[in-house]
């Protein structure tokens, strides 16, 4: 499906793809201690337009009403990933979470306006690419400090729900290894639960490389 004519800021989302050069790259200016951003590329199964579901719209009302302090609605969750388990490289955890976008939905839909619907309409892509930091650490200590740091960062700011998508995220790492995931999620997106299923999945995926079956709805459907 094409892309709405009214996204037009979309296309600065996906000039760049993470290639295993890329990840290679990035996890070698990781070590040598540089914080650098990265594309990560994702490629769903499916796109789609339709009206916002009631849970969407709630939001939608409660985010305007608040406008332009809705990042409060921000939803922020910290991953360790240092704790136990394999060690976490770079280029397997932006692979990780690649495949958590794919696998759910909400995190690949966005609201845009439509003349369509009564309203904003959502909008679920199947591909592009979101940005990654990759902020390096010294230590453990400082890499717990450096993900609290980043996370209130990138909660500090509203999501611009046209051309942004409802994921932000960093990675912390110490030498060649991840040691934290940093997610900011936006409330249209995901609510608390949905946020601990989140985390949940990209923990599965970096340490298994699956998280089993996939979400059995999604907001496309329960429009």
């Amino acid at each position: 499906m094409a892309e709405p004519a009214v996204a037009e800021p979309i296309t600065t989302l996906t000039e760049k793809t993470c290639s295993a050069e890329q990840a290679t790259s990035a996890e070698r200016a990781s070590s040598a201690g540089e914080k650098i951003s990265t594309q990560v590329d994702f490629r769903g199964e499916r796109s789609g337009t339709a009206p916002l579901t009631w849970g969407q719209r709630a939001i939608w009302h409660a985010i305007r009403r608040t406008a332009p302090n809705d990042h409060y609605f921000n939803i922020g969750r910290v991953l360790p990933l240092a704790d136990r388990g394999r060690p976490a490289t770079v280029a397997a955890t932006l692979d990780a979470l690649a495949r958590l976008i794919e696998r759910h939905e909400a995190l690949r839909t966005r609201l845009v306006p439509s003349a369509a619907y009564d309203g904003p309409s959502q909008w679920l892509a199947d591909t592009g690419s979101l940005s990654v930091t990759i902020a390096p650490a010294t230590g453990l200590p400082e890499a717990a400090a450096e993900a609290e740091a980043l996370l209130d960062r990138l909660s500090a700011t509203r999501f611009d729900y046209p051309a942004e998508w409802p994921l932000r995220a960093a990675l912390v790492t110490v030498g060649d290894r991840v040691t934290h995931a940093v997610l900011v999620l936006c409330h249209l997106a995901a609510d608390g639960h949905a946020a601990e299923v989140l985390v949940r999945d990209l923990r599965l995926l970096v340490r298994r490389g699956s998280a089993g079956r996939p979400p059995a709805t999604t907001p496309l459907d329960l429009a």
